[in-house]
Formats: structure tokens, C-alpha cells, sequence
């Protein structure tokens, strides 16, 4: 336990101690998160003139469910892998993707649902391996 008097360095005042002068809060602020002024993702076309596939390992979780219709939206062709097809199904977007049915653990469908893809996204986690996730 320390005191209030006590002289602890915060991690924050060790990296400004140790930034260069040179660097400004604006140059930090770049570099740490979105500022909400990126470019609109777009997707950019294959050299054959179609549009870039991408693979969404993850789809019906939180993060992939909301994922899926902006890659939608900026041109992606979109498939994702689901051990519940219904699921993906379900979705807003389950109309507008490819589905291939399969468990990221099973090499013969990840190979199938890898093909021919140009982006993969891979948002799988597992809530069977432990109580304290």
C-alpha cells in the first residue's frame, strides 16, 4: 500500500517522459484510436474488375453481426462460415451472403469456406473453455 504522499510514476507520465519532443498531442491522438473522421471503407475491386471477397469467421457473434452489413455496404462479397446456418440466416443480411456450413475447427471447411477470399476476419472465441472469460 503506498501513501498518499508517496511519489508513484502513472504509465502515462513515464511515456510522456520518454516521448520525443518533437511529437505532438495530435501526432498522439493518430496513432492511439479512430477519430471519427476515417475514410468510408470501400471495397477495392480484383484486378479482374470484381469485387473482393471476404471471409467472416464470427458472424452471428456481437462484433460480426454488425461487421458483416458495412462490408455489405462498401462492395464486399461476403461469406461466412457458421456451424448454425439458421442463425446466419436470421440476420438482416443473411439474404445477401454466402454460408458455408462448418465449425472453424473442421480443416475441410475452413478450407472450403477459404476459398477464393481476399480479406478474412476471424472473430471466434470460445465461452466453453472456462468460468472466468
Amino acid at each position: 500500500m503506498t501513501s498518499p504522499d508517496s511519489a508513484e510514476t502513472t504509465p502515462d507520465q513515464t511515456a510522456a517522459a520518454t516521448a520525443p519532443a518533437d511529437r505532438t498531442a495530435a501526432d498522439e491522438a493518430t496513432r492511439t484510436g479512430p477519430s471519427g473522421n476515417e475514410e468510408p471503407l470501400r471495397a477495392v475491386p480484383r484486378a479482374d474488375g470484381t469485387p473482393p471477397r471476404a471471409l467472416v469467421l464470427g458472424a452471428t457473434g456481437y462484433i460480426g453481426g454488425r461487421l458483416v452489413p458495412r462490408l455489405l455496404a462498401a462492395g464486399y462479397r461476403v461469406r461466412v462460415l457458421a456451424r448454425h446456418p439458421e442463425r446466419a440466416e436470421g440476420f438482416s443480411w443473411g439474404g445477401e451472403v454466402e454460408i458455408v456450413a462448418g465449425d472453424a475447427t473442421d480443416p475441410d471447411a475452413v478450407a472450403r469456406a477459404t476459398a477464393d477470399v481476399d480479406v478474412l476476419y476471424y472473430l471466434v472465441h470460445s465461452m466453453a473453455t472456462g468460468g472466468g472469460f
